[in-house]
């Protein structure tokens, strides 16, 4: 490869047929490359460019590169390379693509002077962003931007596709942003160094969609894909852009990022009209008018004064209107309005009657000074330097409103300060501070910390100190002077202060939620519910029966859990946490409650695994709280131990596997224990002690009048808790393996509430023992499946109340030994074998879809009340050896007379009755009836063989050993029929009632009432010798049939 290097003349440079690198320097030059691949850079000057053959890459390495032309240009062999004169894109360079009879010519220009390619036979259409090489791999300068300076003369200037700032000074420049979302067109005014000038008289900058114009001429710009406009002068510039006044219009402009403007400390007046982006406008002191426009932008307007007069801001409409002596500046349209008061020699700002939310730059003066907003929502920025050492006072008035106090610095800008009027909307802002973070304790003493703040009560003003060294003293302090106030930071490590605010309730039952900083929390009346929180809370529950919550929740929100162990203190006044996320002090409190909200296990999107309240032992301590109804802890279904101290009233506690330590102290307490589902438990009871024993876990349940274990999904683990003589409640888990839940001699309930969740499970075999046992369900899916019953006695319930209770529109329908009949929940028993077989028709397809079985005997069932669900044995009721007077239910009933003539009363159901020995008489006893009845007994017969009869109120009994029928009638209009053969004795009760005999003896009375009001009987007394009275009322027999003697 040769290297072809010419001179700053004009000359002929040839290559050779290697792949040269030929370089002509400054000076018009004939450049013939040859048959290789070469690179040719025809440097300044207007150059003669040939190829020659091979595949040619033509080099453009800096501006004012002259008017070139390419001889032998060929479309998809040969290239120009332009990246080093920052063109980005091929869309960029289209602009600036001509045809020129048969060739095409690039036209450029910089500093005035003019850049061309004259690319010869070549048809522009046919040109691609293939036959170019352009800069792609931009480095950003400024921030993420690149800068691009153009100069005094006519420039075109290229951007790169990650944004640019275009630097136009004078001339008639073209600016091409190209890709970039943050181009920047900047004007820079400068008194010294390189940039414009300012003019005199009067000037207007006029921006449109693609131009900024210059009413003085010094420059003239043309632009595509520009996102804002910047005009800029020196920081101390006393002139501007002009000696006159400066005009600058951008309401056409259409840049994504608005117009800035910074006119310096010119008192020369400016007027500006906005774009319909956001714009921000800074000026000095003087008379200005300043339009953002009535846009969707958010304009910022910053005024500059020179703090040796004082200042009124006054307020018509949309105007803001600032008057300084005689300066009076207008400001409309603009969302953020500053004004700011640096170097104050004492001057004092006064915008009371401004009801737009204003901001103050708030400097620091040896001379006392002050700063009073408005109703709006003000902003005053202590943000400058501290640079002197003696200070005035500043006195600062928000006004109403929400106001912020933002600090920088905590030296002579925070020292002597005065708030006269914070409130509870107000803020104080130290987020900013620029000395490092600052640390808010409080009203604790400083720990030699730098950049702590703390808060004293001094009579009736609150001072905000600031240990800026660390020294442990005061540095410099802020008063609030209307009044002494609890002070907290508006979350944790904001850094940003405010009153403690009140939550208050109303006179009704009210939820309330505390924050993660201090709270004052006032219920007043009702039954209300408070979530407390961190920070040092104070709460009055006020009237009513009111409960304190604590969450500690696995979803991230809430308290947390802690690694080790834990206490909480639950006093009269208070609860305490040694992790120090609880301080709360309290009044008028009922209840305390403690929650880690049970089954929530956590472990989701990447959050850890939840653990209750900590990761050992959590104590809770309640024996001094005195509200009314205790102290509620749930840490369910978690591992974690616990010890528990109760209080005087009604605690509850629920607590997952684990050794734990409860004690209910005084009070009807309730506590639930969840065992491992996995490994065997034991229970036994040493006095009012209950001990669980697991594997070599021991938990100790004293002093609980309600205990209740639990083996939710069991994994084939078992209970045994036939040593215990307390009554018991065992929730009963399904699990996919068998296990066992064995009661003690208390009256134990079995509830059987989790739902079914498993298609294969095993058998739960629950075991009541001694005492009136209930078994309890809530549904009749695989909890209530392969259950087994292995000792129901006559005093046990099977309760399915519930099943109803939660789902009213399909309840329980007992139909006893019925067979099914299409009808959701029906439940029927059938005996098999020495087993009883509860079977349930969930859906009422007729079909039984789950069966319990009751292993210890063939019963007959019943509901204790009609409808009830709640079934039992029926019962029997046994007389003896002598003559008894038996009475039965309405509900199904065995009843064995045994020995005597005994007498027995039927009330209803489907009963079984044995007279056994004697002469043994049953009488169907109507009178509660609420309606008529008819019972026909014309086939009654002694018998000593069961037989089937209906009673007259749907039953059906089954009578054996019975010698005699007697039928008591209600108050309706009965039809009472008495046996065929054996004599009866009838009363018909009072109503028409139709009473027939039969061929024995009967007696038959129309009435046994004494209430005289009697309705006319119809008395068929049939053959025999018939005893037959009218009845002891006034209505007369209608009629009286007696069967003619043979």
């Amino acid at each position: 490869m040769a290297v072809v290097t010419g001179t700053n003349s004009s000359e002929t440079l040839n290559g050779t047929p290697q792949d040269d690198t030929i370089s002509g320097l400054d000076g018009a030059d004939t450049i013939l490359g040859d048959l290789g691949a070469d690179t040719i850079d025809g440097g300044n000057g207007n150059d003669t460019l040939t190829g020659a053959g091979g595949s040619d890459a033509f080099l453009f390495s800096a501006r004012n590169f002259g008017q070139d032309i390419i001889t032998d240009f060929v479309i998809g062999t040969d290239w120009i390379n332009l990246a080093a004169i920052g063109v980005s894109s091929f869309a960029a360079l289209q602009p600036f693509i001509t045809q020129a009879g048969s060739d095409t010519v690039i036209t450029l220009g910089f500093n005035g002077a003019s850049e061309s390619i004259r690319l010869q036979g070549v048809t522009a259409s046919q040109l691609t962003a293939g036959n170019f090489v352009f800069f792609t791999n931009p480095v950003p300068i400024v921030g993420s931007r690149t800068i691009v300076a153009g100069s005094d003369g006519g420039d075109v200037l290229f951007g790169s596709t990650i944004g640019d700032v275009f630097i136009g000074l004078a001339g008639t420049d073209r600016v091409n942003g190209d890709g970039g979302t943050s181009d920047e067109l900047s004007y820079q005014f400068r008194t010294t160094g390189t940039g414009l000038t300012a003019a005199t008289g009067n000037r207007t900058f006029t921006v449109t969609a693609s131009s900024v114009t210059d009413s003085a001429g010094q420059f003239s710009t043309t632009f595509s894909n520009i996102e804002s406009v910047t005009f800029d002068t020196d920081t101390s510039n006393p002139t501007g852009f002009a000696t006159g006044e400066t005009t600058i219009n951008t309401s056409a402009f259409t840049g994504a990022n608005g117009v800035f403007v910074n006119h310096g400390n010119s008192t020369n007046r400016l007027t500006f009209t906005g774009s319909a982006a956001s714009d921000r406008v800074v000026v000095g002191q003087g008379s200005h008018v300043l339009d953002g426009g009535a846009s969707a932008g958010f304009d910022t307007a910053m005024l500059f004064l020179d703090g040796t007069a004082d200042v009124t801001i006054t307020q018509a409409g949309s105007v803001i209107r600032s008057t300084v002596g005689g300066s009076v500046s207008d400001v409309t349209n603009f969302e953020s309005v500053l004004f700011s008061l640096r170097f104050n020699s004492g001057a004092s700002i006064n915008a009371s009657t401004v009801t737009a939310s204003l901001g103050f730059g708030v400097a620091y003066s040896a001379n006392s000074f002050s700063v009073t907003g408005g109703s709006g929502n003000d902003r005053f920025e202590n943000h400058y330097e501290d640079i002197v050492t003696t200070v005035g006072t500043t006195t600062m008035t928000g006004g109403a409103g929400a106001d912020t106090y933002s600090y920088a610095y905590l030296g002579t800008n925070l020292d002597k300060d005065i708030i006269t009027d914070f409130s509870i909307e107000d803020r104080i802002d130290f987020f900013f501070v620029e000395t490092g973070p600052v640390s808010f304790i409080g009203s604790g003493a400083f720990t030699n910390v730098a950049n702590q703040i703390r808060y004293l009560k001094s009579g009736s003003t609150t001072l905000l100190q600031a240990d800026s060294n660390g020294d442990g003293v005061a540095d410099a302090t802020l008063t609030i002077s209307n009044g002494a106030f609890d002070l907290r930071e508006t979350s944790a490590g904001s850094a940003v202060l405010q009153i403690i605010p009140e939550i208050t309730g109303s006179n009704v039952a009210d939820t309330l939620t505390g924050t993660a900083i201090a709270d004052r929390i006032f219920a007043s009346g009702g039954d209300d519910r408070i979530i407390g929180s961190t920070g040092p809370d104070v709460i009055d529950g006020g009237t009513g029966s009111d409960r304190l919550e604590y969450q500690f929740l696995a979803n991230g929100t809430g308290l947390s859990g802690v690694t080790g162990s834990r206490t909480f203190t639950i006093t009269a006044s208070g609860v305490t946490d040694s992790a120090g996320q609880i301080n709360t002090g309290f009044q008028n409190i009922e209840r305390v409650s403690f929650d880690t909200n049970a089954f929530n296990f956590g472990a989701s999107s990447g959050q850890a695994v939840f653990t209750g309240f900590s990761t050992g032992t959590t104590t809770f301590n309640a024996s001094a709280f005195t509200g009314a109804s205790g102290v509620n802890v749930n840490n369910a279904p978690y591992s974690n131990n616990v010890v528990f101290t109760g209080s005087s009233a009604a605690d509850s506690i629920a607590v997952g596997p684990g050794a734990h330590v409860l004690d209910g102290g005084a009070g009807s307490d309730s506590a639930q224990v969840i065992l491992s589902g996995t490994t065997n438990s034991t229970l036994t009871q040493t006095g009012t002690t209950i001990r669980a024993t697991t594997g070599s876990n021991i938990t100790d349940i004293s002093n609980f009048e309600q205990v209740s274990v639990s083996l939710q999904f069991s994994g084939g683990a078992s209970i045994n808790a036939t040593g215990v003589t307390s009554a018991l409640t065992f929730s009963v888990g399904y699990g996919t393996s068998n296990h066992s839940v064995t009661g003690g001699n208390g009256n134990d309930r079995f509830e059987n509430h989790f739902g079914g969740g498993s298609t294969t499970i095993g058998t739960t075999t629950m075991t009541g023992g001694a005492g009136a046992d209930t078994y309890s369900y809530t549904g009749f899916g695989t909890n209530f499946d392969k259950d087994v019953i292995a000792d129901f006695a006559t005093e046990d319930r099977i309760d399915l109340s519930l099943i109803g209770l939660f789902n009213p529109s399909a309840p329980v329908r007992f139909i006893g030994t019925a067979t099914f009949s299409n009808i959701v929940n029906q439940v029927r028993y059938a005996k098999s074998g020495s087993t009883t077989l509860l079977q349930v028709d969930g859906n009422g397809d007729g079909v039984a879809d789950a069966t319990l079985t009751i292993a210890n005997g063939a019963f007959d069932i019943r509901e204790t009340a009609l409808g009830s669900a709640v079934l039992q044995i029926v019962p029997e009721i046994v007389g003896t050896d002598s003559a008894n007077f038996l009475n039965g239910t309405a509900g199904d009933d065995v009843i064995r007379a045994l020995g005597g003539d005994d007498s027995i009363i039927d009330r209803g159901g489907n009963d079984f009755i044995d007279g056994g020995a004697g002469n043994d008489r049953v009488t169907y006893d109507y009178s509660a009836a609420t309606g008529p009845v008819t019972a026909n007994f014309a086939l009654f017969t002694p018998s000593s063989v069961p037989t089937s009869y209906n009673d007259g109120l749907g039953g059906t009994d089954l009578l054996v050993n019975v010698e005699n029928v007697r039928l008591r009638g209600s108050s309706g209009n009965d039809s009472l029929t008495g046996s065929a053969t054996i004599g009866t004795l009838i009363f018909g009760g009072s109503g028409a009632d139709t009473l027939t005999g039969g061929s024995g003896d009967d007696f038959i009375y129309g009435d046994f009432s004494f209430t005289y009001v009697d309705g006319p009987d119809v008395i068929n007394a049939g053959e025999g010798d018939d005893g037959v009275a009218g009845d002891l009322g006034s209505g007369p027999i209608k009629s009286l049939a007696l069967a003619a003697m043979a």
